[in-house]
């Protein structure tokens, strides 16, 4: 089965140093839940290729096949030429994407035209996936909504389709669950 991944844009959680704590925290939490989504049958993970969670979660992702080595990551980008105008940081991540997925291909076949090639890109991902595993909260608005949203629609309109909506709380709960299973041993 195929999971689409997703969540904040990076600058939306005022996450530009994936080697601080909090990042680190996001992707134990992105590691927990999605070691459970393997162990319910999704094997292939489907991003967007953005940075912020999807990141995260890649990376976690990258880690979990040590154990689960049959797992495949799928990276859909909107357009050709995606991030080419990303600071060079960023286009090193955008090549991690690029060089560590087991599947690499953009949706549209055209550079940056419209805003309706995310929108396309949104659909391929609905109709390639099972399921839709996100974080977002409604406390803390993001471009995630609008897509949240749309997994929402269309869950109703297809059988079968789960959707896995994880909130910043169920993180803060989870660290404070790590903290004191750490402070105790």
């Amino acid at each position: 089965m195929k999971l689409w991944v997703t969540g904040y844009l990076a600058h939306e959680l005022n996450l530009f140093n994936y080697q601080d704590e909090r990042a680190q925290w996001l992707q134990r939490f992105l590691t927990c839940r999605l070691q459970e989504q393997i162990e319910n049958g999704y094997d292939w993970f489907l991003f967007k290729g953005q940075l912020g969670v999807e990141y995260l979660a890649f990376r976690a992702l990258l880690e979990l096949r040590t154990e689960y080595p049959e797992i495949k990551i799928a990276v859909f980008f909107p357009y050709l030429q995606y991030g080419e105008n990303w600071s060079e940081k960023n286009q090193l991540l955008l090549n991690e994407y690029k060089e560590k997925a087991d599947y690499v291909a953009t949706v549209s076949q055209y550079s940056y035209q419209n805003k309706e090639q995310f929108i396309q890109q949104e659909n391929f991902l609905f109709q390639h996936s099972e399921g839709f595993f996100c974080i977002y909260d409604d406390e803390v608005k993001g471009v995630v909504q609008y897509t949240l949203r749309r997994a929402r629609q269309y869950q109703e309109q297809v059988d079968n389709y789960s959707l896995f909506i994880y909130s910043l709380c169920d993180i803060d709960e989870f660290i404070r669950e790590q903290m004191v299973d750490e402070w105790v041993e």
